[in-house]
């Protein structure tokens, strides 16, 4: 349990992360 919390952690912060980055870029090319 322990040593998969880690990755569990990793990969929630990259799925953010990468859903933050697709938002952000969708309403960029909204405006350009």
């Amino acid at each position: 349990m322990n040593t998969d919390m880690p990755l569990f952690i990793s990969g929630m912060i990259l799925f953010l992360v990468g859903l933050f980055i697709s938002t952000h870029w969708a309403i960029l090319g909204s405006f350009i």
